[in-house]
């Protein structure tokens, strides 16, 4: 059986994807560099929640994503990295496959 995927016309923007890494000075100093791993197609909504960002941080939610981006489920993004779209920078807060059969990747975002 085939599995299912999202039909490419429905990806209407190109993501760019940078990856993070992480580096220690000698003073324990924690610091992050991105560097581009690719683009990918993708299609990038406003992420609609309930409640406020306080009542998110009663539950201790700090990161309330901004913005949600579908993309193909082989795309290599993880929490930490960034993506840009349309030159605006993002931090990925989460990144999974909903399901877990390789169908798409959602990406919960918030500006960078």
């Amino acid at each position: 059986m085939a599995i299912p995927h999202i039909p490419r016309d429905l990806y209407n923007v190109t993501a760019t994807i940078l990856s993070a890494t992480a580096t220690v000075d000698d003073l324990g100093e924690v610091s992050r560099t991105f560097t581009s791993s690719g683009t990918c197609p993708a299609r990038l909504d406003k992420y609609r929640y309930a409640g406020s960002p306080s009542a998110w941080a009663e539950q201790g939610i700090v990161d309330v994503p901004t913005h949600k981006l579908f993309c193909p489920a082989e795309t290599d993004v993880l929490p930490g990295d960034r993506v840009v779209v349309d030159g605006t920078t993002y931090e990925v807060i989460e990144a999974y496959e909903p399901g877990g059969y390789a169908h798409h990747k959602e990406v919960w975002l918030k500006y960078a």
